[in-house]
């Protein structure tokens, strides 16, 4: 099933690192369904479209406050594509989607491809799927109870009470990473709330893991790293919650990244 939604990429890194490397181009499921960029089925855009002058603000990065690269194209021009491949016959507990971002309209190819995230879908009573992905176990074992297979009731409190016309499907963000030219802006959480938001008629609630060991360098590096990716992400909304990062797919701050991007004139 494919349809607009995306982010653009590089080399396969798990999610928890929120940390880019080039892998030079989008999944080919969401390449060929979006016909060398364009959603075949239509496309929702990243970031709302603002057609206000005048100049934009420095940018600064929020941690550090040194200045940011200008994007090398114009990001309210970038499209979002998501789509998923899985038996025909069958309907698993987990589905497996990539969602890549490219911008549109006239830019430098070499700069078109904007980063991908790989994510999962996954229903109530996870634990009877046989083979379990590797990738999902941690996610699974913590947000889930093993007697019932139920959400954690803890983590059901967190989110707050589904409402009549919600699912308990968790949507696990595993690997989001950025095509090198995009790299350096906080791009990272924007991108991935701009996903989750797009599946808030299928999930009820996204998690990932962001742990040092999946971090290079020595142990204060991996550490100083891991905290800052989780800070970006909880600068959009995400909660900690036993080694995961959550947040309720109807949470108004996955609407609220996109436009305020647009409000500061810059994609922090």
């Amino acid at each position: 099933m494919c349809g607009g939604l995306g982010i653009a990429g590089t080399t396969p890194v798990r999610a928890d690192r929120l940390a880019t490397f080039d892998r030079g181009q989008s999944h080919p499921a969401c390449r060929a369904a979006a016909g060398g960029g364009r959603p075949a089925l239509g496309g929702w855009p990243l970031l709302p479209i603002d057609h206000r002058a005048g100049a934009r603000p420095p940018r600064v990065h929020g941690s550090s406050r040194q200045p940011m690269p200008d994007p090398p194209a114009d990001p309210s021009a970038v499209a979002l594509t998501v789509c998923q491949r899985g038996p025909a016959w069958d309907a698993p507990r987990t589905q497996r989607w990539h969602a890549n971002a490219d911008a549109e309209g006239e830019c430098d190819e070499r700069v078109r491809h904007v980063g991908d995230i790989t994510a999962w879908l996954a229903w109530p009573d996870p634990v009877r799927v046989d083979p379990l992905p590797v990738e999902l176990g941690f996610v699974l074992q913590t947000a889930f109870e093993a007697s019932t297979g139920r959400l954690n009731p803890e983590l059901d409190e967190l989110i707050g009470s589904p409402t009549a016309d919600r699912t308990s499907a968790v949507l696990i963000i595993t690997e989001c990473e950025l095509a090198p030219p995009w790299r350096g802006m906080d791009l990272a959480g924007l991108m991935m709330s701009a996903t989750v938001e797009r599946f808030r008629s299928w999930a009820r609630l996204a998690a990932c893991r962001i742990s040092p060991a999946q971090f290079g360098g020595g142990r204060a590096e991996a550490e100083t790293a891991a905290a800052r990716a989780g800070a970006i992400l909880e600068r959009y909304g995400w909660q900690r919650w036993r080694g995961l990062h959550v947040i309720d797919t109807q949470s108004d701050a996955l609407v609220d990244a996109t436009l305020g991007v647009m409000m500061r004139g810059d994609p922090r």
